[in-house]
C-alpha cells in the first residue's frame, strides 16, 4: 500500500512539472501572433523630412471594406516593391496597392514594420 502511495505521488508531481512547462509555450507564440497584416491602397503617404531623404513618417491606407487606418514608419521599416526592390516612403504615390504588416506599440499606434507596394 505504501508503495502504492508513492507511486501516485511520483506521477502526480511528474504530472503537474509537464502541465507547467506546456503553460510556457503559448506566451512566446503570442508574441509571433501580434505582427497583423493589412491590404489596402495608399491615401496618403507624409515624410518627416524629405529633403534630408529622412525614412520616417506616417501611411494612410483604405483597406477594401473601407476602413481607413494610419501607420507610422520608420527607418527599421522594411519597404519593397513587388520585385523585391528596396524602395524609400518618398517613394510610396497614392492610390498604390500595398500589403503591410503592422505592429500595435504599447501606447496603441500602428507601427508598420514592413511594406509592399504591389502596383
Amino acid at each position: 500500500m505504501r508503495k502504492i502511495a508513492i507511486l501516485v505521488l511520483v506521477m502526480m508531481c511528474v504530472s503537474s512539472i509537464c502541465f507547467a512547462q506546456q503553460a510556457a509555450a503559448p506566451a512566446k507564440e503570442s508574441a509571433v501572433a501580434q505582427l497583423k497584416k493589412i491590404t489596402g491602397k495608399i491615401v496618403s503617404v507624409t515624410v518627416t523630412e524629405p529633403a534630408k531623404d529622412v525614412m520616417t513618417g506616417t501611411v494612410t491606407i483604405v483597406d477594401d471594406m473601407g476602413k481607413v487606418a494610419n501607420f507610422s514608419v520608420n527607418s527599421t521599416t522594411n519597404i519593397i516593391d513587388a520585385a523585391l526592390n528596396k524602395l524609400t516612403l518618398g517613394q510610396i504615390k497614392s492610390a498604390s496597392k500595398v500589403k503591410l504588416n503592422y505592429s500595435k506599440t504599447a501606447s496603441g499606434e500602428n507601427k508598420a514594420e514592413s511594406i509592399t507596394v504591389q502596383q
